[in-house]
């Protein structure tokens, strides 16, 4: 519960003013994948990099007497879990979620009406709809135990891209959780490498204005 206030409290900060400002509101949509390498590289879409998806409404406020943007989505988000380096005999079922980014956006114009640069910044929660379960398997005791994903998580982000003709962002996502997957650990587990593993998250994704 501290943690959904902390969200919210700090969306509520990031929004004051836009009420009493000369501001400009905008409507897209925002879609992108997730990367499972941190290196920027040519091959960064390739198949076996696609962790899953994200894709969704969001709303843009732009503040001009500030020189900065408010922006906010709601997104459906799929992941695909794979355990490559297997610390245990263990499973993680497919996540399915709503995101909710509200981040602040500082735009640069380049070319006057067809491209620029943006970076933007701030606080995210994920709802969890379904999935994301862990199932481990004790060698110990020869019993498989069940931790189920907790239903919200927090953390923050940041980006960095480029905007073309007023009407496609096109950039590059950083995601870090600040909060926990599961519970505590149980009997004889060891599953911390298993809960830790994709804390921090790249993306790259495109928001078109309508």
């Amino acid at each position: 519960m501290k943690t959904i206030k902390t969200f919210f409290i700090l969306a509520l900060l990031m929004a004051i003013g836009i009420s009493s400002a000369s501001s400009q509101l905008r409507f897209g949509v925002k879609g992108g994948v997730d990367i499972a390498d941190h290196k920027i590289s040519s091959d960064i879409l390739d198949s076996k990099n696609r962790l899953g998806f994200q894709i969704g409404p969001m709303v843009e406020v732009n503040i001009p007497f500030l020189g900065i943007g408010i922006d906010g989505a709601l997104q459906y988000g799929y992941k695909k879990y794979s355990i490559d380096e297997k610390a245990a005999d263990a499973t993680i079922s497919n996540y399915n979620y709503l995101s909710i980014p509200v981040n602040l956006k500082k735009r640069f114009g380049i070319v006057p009406g067809l491209a620029g640069i943006f970076v933007s910044a701030g606080p995210y929660a994920n709802l969890r709809l379904s999935g994301g379960d862990l199932k481990v398997k004790d060698e110990i005791e020869d019993v498989y135990h069940d931790f189920k994903a907790k239903n919200f998580e927090m953390g923050v982000n940041a980006g960095l891209g480029v905007e073309l003709v007023e009407k496609l962002d096109i950039g590059i996502y950083y995601r870090c959780k600040l909060t926990d997957n599961y519970s505590d650990d149980k009997g004889n587990l060891d599953i911390g490498t298993l809960k830790d593993k994709k804390r921090q998250t790249w993306s790259i994704a495109a928001t078109y204005y309508f």
